[in-house]
């Protein structure tokens, strides 16, 4: 322990049972040569996306279409559509259901 009570961090841990390094062995020591050492990982083309923005009208909401640049697929719609739809149909029931001039 230091002189405020915190342990001494620069001394060697206490060995770990069945751990197979030696005294003065490093634990950051890779155990295989580093000529044997696997290559790494090539990661997958990550796609291109392009987002597109829109104001919806009769809702007054944002609307993102996520589209991939390379086939101009539409990946995905935030929110959807339908939901788009059916936010506006309640809306409209809405007013027919509940007198809203009280």
């Amino acid at each position: 322990m230091s002189e405020i009570g915190m342990p001494d961090l620069s001394m060697n841990p206490a060995p770990v049972p069945g751990d197979q390094r030696t005294a003065g062995e490093s634990p950051s020591t890779p155990a295989e040569p580093a000529s044997e050492a696997a290559e790494p990982e090539t990661l997958p083309p990550i796609p291109a996306y392009r987002l597109r923005f829109r104001l919806d009208q009769a809702s007054g909401r944002v609307a993102v279409t996520v589209i991939n640049k390379e086939t101009q697929e539409i990946i995905r719609e935030i929110p959807p559509e339908e939901l788009l739809e059916i936010a506006q149909k309640l809306h409209k029931y809405c007013g027919i259901l509940f007198d809203e001039t009280r």
